[in-house]
């Protein structure tokens, strides 16, 4: 499964000639870094703003109502799957059987659920008590924290000289 993850994230960059020119990271890095901290608004297009492309993304739970709200949040669900993956098979809790351990480990899913995928489906409510700003920065958090994961490693490739000529 991982090998598919990684395959599916470093392909495009290793089937394109000039995917490991180190001006072209520096480029693309620059690029990346302005599309995420650009605020969106009305006329931003989501080729220019995180804000706008995050906002296009959830356009459709504007349109929907509280049956499609509640499957958004079902869907959600597979957050679950991953950490049940993460803590029991990947042995992440290092063979400790200590119920802190998964306490913690659940805790922590839920609060990842609740905050970045139900607050999404129940905008209008998490907006009113004026916490959307937060969802939206963790969100944004996330976003660039898995920017990072896929940056550095093409960054590392990418100062090699010999890794684009390969």
């Amino acid at each position: 499964m991982w090998f598919l993850v990684v395959s599916w994230l470093f392909a495009p960059f290793l089937f394109n000639p000039s995917g490991f020119e180190w001006q072209k990271i520096v480029d693309d890095w620059d690029d990346w870094t302005k599309w995420i901290s650009s605020r969106g608004g009305i006329g931003v297009p989501a080729t220019k703003s995180w804000e706008s492309w995050w906002d296009e993304e959830q356009e459709h739970l504007q349109y929907t109502g509280w049956l499609g709200r509640f499957w958004e949040v079902i869907l959600a669900l597979w957050f679950f799957v991953y950490q049940y993956g993460i803590v029991y098979h990947l042995h992440v809790s290092q063979g400790s059987k200590s119920i802190i351990i998964y306490g913690l480990s659940w805790l922590v899913i839920v609060a990842v659920m609740i905050i970045l995928k139900i607050a999404q489906a129940w905008r209008p409510l998490v907006k009113g008590p004026g916490m959307w700003g937060s969802v939206k920065a963790l969100r944004r958090g996330y976003d660039y924290l898995i920017g990072l994961v896929i940056f550095t490693p093409l960054a590392v490739l990418a100062w090699f000289p010999f890794v684009s000529e390969i």
